[in-house]
C-alpha cells in the first residue's frame, strides 16, 4: 500500500479496547487528513496514538465507552467528535506550561456525554473554537462565563439536557457567538429564583440565531418574555415553538429588524395576540409559523401592510379559525 496518497481512513464497528501507542508509527510519510474510529470498545484514549500523523485534521471517535483521555500535542487537529462515549470530565487542553494541545481545535463535539460540571477554565487553550455540541449531557447548573474565554466561538449547542435546574447570570456571556440552542431543556422561565431574566441574554447580543423551542413560558407574561428576550435586536431567526407560550410582548419583535424567520407555532397564542403591535412593521420578515395555536380570527387588523409585503411562507394550521366574513380579506386581490 502506498501510504502516501492515504486521505482517510475508517476503523469503524471493529470492536477494538484500545489503540496501540505506536499504530500509526509506520504512517509518518502519509497525509491521512481524517480518522473515523466510530462503535468500537475503546474505554482510555491516547492522543499520542495520533502523534505521528503531521497532517490530522479530523478524528471522529463516537459510540465508543471512553471515559478518560490522556491528552497529547496534535497541532493541526481542526475537528474533534466524541459523542456518545461516557466521559465524565472534559479534559484539561492546557500543557504544563499553559500552551493548548489542540491549538487549531475549531469544532468540539461531546454530545451525550456523563459531563456534569463545566468551569470557568474548562474551555482554555482552545484559542481557535468556534463550534461546541454539549447535548444530553446530565449537568443541573450553567455556571458563569464558561463560554467568556472563547474569543471566537460562533455556535453553541446545549439542547436535551434534562436534568438542568439553574442558570447562572453570565452563563451566555459570549460576545462572538452568532447561534445558541438551549432547545429541550424544561426551562422553566416563570421560576426567575432559577436565572436572572435581566441578564440571560444580555451578554450576547450579536445572536442570529436562538432556538428556544420546547422549555416552558407557562404563566409567563408579555412583559417578563419582553425582559428576556429584548437584547437580541440583532437576531433573524427565532424559534419559540412547542413553548406554552401564552401572551406576545407589545413592540418586540419589529424591534428585531434583521428578523427572517419567527417559529411560534404550538403555542396556547390567541387572535388578540396576532396584532400590529406584536408582528407590525417588520420589513424583514419572510417566513412566520403560527400554527397549532388557538387562533380563531386572522383580519386586516393582524398585520402591517410592511409584514404581509415582506412575507414568503405562513403557517396558519392547525388553527380552530371560525367562520366569519372578517376572514374574507385573506383571500381578496389588493
Amino acid at each position: 500500500m502506498k501510504k502516501e496518497k492515504l486521505r482517510v481512513v475508517h476503523f469503524n464497528y471493529n470492536r477494538w479496547g484500545t489503540l496501540p501507542k505506536d499504530m500509526f508509527h509506520s504512517f509518518g510519510s502519509s497525509k491521512i487528513r481524517y480518522i473515523y474510529l466510530i462503535s468500537n470498545e475503546l474505554a482510555v484514549l491516547y492522543l499520542s496514538s495520533f502523534r505521528y500523523l503531521k497532517y490530522l485534521v479530523k478524528l471522529v471517535l463516537t459510540r465508543n465507552f471512553i471515559k478518560q483521555i490522556y491528552m497529547y500535542h496534535l497541532p493541526n487537529l481542526r475537528y474533534l467528535n466524541l459523542d456518545h462515549n461516557k466521559i465524565e470530565e472534559i479534559p484539561n487542553f492546557c500543557d504544563v506550561n499553559n500552551e493548548s494541545y489542540i491549538p487549531k481545535l475549531n469544532n468540539l463535539i461531546l454530545n451525550k456525554n456523563y459531563v456534569a460540571q463545566i468551569h470557568i477554565q474548562t474551555f482554555n487553550c482552545l484559542p481557535k473554537l468556534q463550534i461546541i455540541k454539549l447535548k444530553g449531557i446530565p449537568i443541573r447548573q450553567l455556571r458563569s462565563n464558561i463560554f467568556a474565554n472563547l474569543h471566537i466561538l460562533k455556535i453553541i449547542w446545549l439542547n436535551d439536557l434534562a436534568d438542568l435546574e439553574f442558570i447562572e447570570k453570565y452563563a451566555f456571556n459570549c460576545t462572538s457567538c452568532l447561534k445558541l440552542s438551549i432547545s429541550n431543556n424544561k426551562i422553566q422561565f416563570h421560576r426567575i429564583d432559577r436565572y436572572n431574566p435581566n441578564f440571560i441574554f444580555a451578554f450576547c447580543r450579536h445572536l442570529s440565531h436562538l432556538y428556544l423551542q420546547r422549555n416552558s413560558f407557562l404563566n409567563v407574561n408579555a412583559t417578563l418574555v419582553h425582559t428576556i428576550l429584548s437584547p437580541l435586536v440583532n437576531l433573524q431567526v427565532l424559534n419559540l415553538a412547542s413553548s406554552q407560550l401564552i401572551d406576545l410582548p407589545l413592540n418586540l419583535f419589529p424591534q428585531m429588524k434583521n428578523l427572517r424567520t419567527l417559529d411560534i407555532r404550538a403555542n396556547s397564542l390567541n387572535s388578540d395576540d396576532i396584532n400590529h403591535e406584536t408582528l407590525g412593521n417588520m420589513s424583514s420578515l419572510k417566513s412566520l409559523d403560527i400554527s397549532a395555536n388557538v387562533i380563531a380570527l386572522i383580519n386586516e387588523r393582524s398585520f402591517s401592510q410592511t409584514t404581509l409585503s415582506s412575507l414568503r411562507t405562513i403557517n396558519l394550521a392547525k388553527n380552530a379559525f371560525s367562520c366569519t366574513c372578517e376572514l374574507k380579506w385573506f383571500f381578496q386581490e389588493n
